[in-house]
């Protein structure tokens, strides 16, 4: 109710109170709607962060696999080239084991590697090979070095895994080349290296 009292409007103490409820109620609504609005926001933004979070990291991980491919297959090529300096005979051989001509590249490396043993020098075959994606190193006793059907198998063990491709060439007698390609997540990685054996060196 309105009445006046000294030319003024006076407002009934009973409609106070209804119009401060409407005030708060409606100040509630846009509490409400902004917390909404900053939750759906910080969900958003917590989204990104954890994409970008993610992205790094796989990526990191693949930049520290690649790099342990690459070092990987490097140690492996210098365990070849430290054996084929070792040795005093060199045959390169096709996938099926036999002995490729001369100025073909083979995919198999087998070597003749004199040991000083108890009993004197002793005579092993290394042999390097691909299988399933591995580079393995095979080593057999030779008790007979003329007769290949006489050889002891002593171990076989792998050297470095990844490898899609394996090749040999030997541009003179005592030397080896080779070429050895890795892959990892869709990047290859390609070494190379050459060493002589003890025949090229006038050593035997």
């Amino acid at each position: 109710m309105v009445g006046r009292k000294g030319g003024l409007p006076i407002i009934n103490h009973y409609l106070q109170p209804i119009a401060v409820k409407k005030l708060l109620q409606s100040q509630q609504g846009l509490t409400l709607i902004e917390s909404l609005s900053a939750l759906i926001l910080l969900i958003a933004l917590s989204s990104s962060l954890m994409a970008v979070y993610w992205g790094a990291g796989t990526a990191l991980t693949q930049i520290n696999d690649i790099c342990e491919i690459q070092y990987a297959s490097r140690e492996a090529g210098q365990l070849m080239l430290k054996d084929i300096k070792s040795s005093d005979g060199i045959q390169l051989l096709d996938l099926q084991g036999q002995v490729v001509a001369p100025g073909e590249a083979g995919q198999q490396l087998r070597l003749t590697v004199p040991i000083i043993g108890l009993n004197g020098i002793e005579y092993q075959a290394i042999c390097y090979y691909l299988q399933k994606n591995t580079l393995y190193r095979e080593r057999f006793r030779l008790n007979d070095k003329g007769n290949p059907w006489d050889d002891q198998f002593l171990d076989k063990i792998p050297a470095v895994d990844k490898i899609i491709g394996l090749s040999f060439y030997s541009p003179q007698n005592g030397m080896v080349e080779y070429q050895m390609i890795a892959s990892e997540n869709a990047c290859n990685f390609t070494s190379m290296g050459k060493a002589s054996s003890r025949v090229h060196y006038g050593l035997e």
